[in-house]
């Protein structure tokens, strides 16, 4: 995996995929806010994994649970249970920020937002697939030119992927998902490439949907705009 030549990032991407207690680790669960319910998540489901394991552990905390001795079934349910976990900007948004900085830059906030003014614990909240993958700081990538550390905007912007491995015949990435995939929580997925020369459109997405359809031509769709995408200051 190239991402491995970039150490902390790669880190955080195994810190998401096996969040532990003990000799337990899971990956991480999907969690949005559902704002119209009220209903609200510890860091509003764009945590770092620490973040997110001290949200568990004050949780469980309170309840009396010993995180420890629950198997990987019972951890999970706790975590999804308590409203624990990352989505899939949230995600996107520590794994780039980590990336920016481990390739000599500042964070990607400050040109994100285009602002410091952001509260202490990690500006993140602020971030969503859409803003990650816009015109406004981003530029459309050919598949010929692709990059670790790129990301694929989906749903017209309702979802995006990070791009973590590129081969000779295929493309891998992470994201977290939930009702989209047939995998949920931070996974990764495969791309094998058809015709370099095309877009993702044509390509073999081995990642299934919940019914088995496949997820990429279900939900990749560059006439309203998907397309692999790269921030302008990269």
């Amino acid at each position: 995996m190239q991402l491995k030549k970039y150490p902390k990032t790669y880190k955080l991407l195994v810190d998401y995929m096996q969040i532990g207690f003990g000799e337990t680790t899971v990956n991480c669960p999907y969690w949005i806010n559902k704002l119209a319910k009220g209903m609200r998540g510890p860091y509003s489901g764009k945590g770092t994994p620490s973040q997110i394991k001290h949200a568990a552990s004050l949780r469980a905390s309170k309840l009396g649970i010993d995180l420890t001795r629950l198997s990987q079934s019972g951890l999970l349910t706790f975590l999804k249970q308590n409203r624990i976990g990352i989505d899939c900007s949230g995600l996107v948004y520590n794994l780039v920020d980590c990336f920016d900085k481990e390739k000599g830059g500042q964070g990607v906030a400050p040109r994100l937002f285009g602002s410091l003014d952001f509260p202490d614990w990690n500006p993140a909240w602020r971030a969503n697939a859409d803003k990650l993958t816009s015109h406004q700081v981003t530029r459309k990538v050919e598949l010929t030119n692709v990059h670790v550390g790129d990301l694929i905007r989906l749903q017209n912007g309702k979802h995006v992927l990070f791009v973590v491995d590129k081969t000779s015949g295929s493309l891998s990435y992470v994201h977290s998902s939930r009702l989209l995939t047939k995998v949920t929580g931070v996974h990764l997925g495969k791309i094998t490439i058809i015709d370099w020369g095309k877009g993702l459109e044509v390509q073999n997405w081995l990642e299934a949907t919940p019914n088995g359809a496949s997820f990429g031509q279900k939900y990749f769709n560059p006439v309203v705009g998907d397309s692999l995408r790269r921030f302008t200051w990269w």
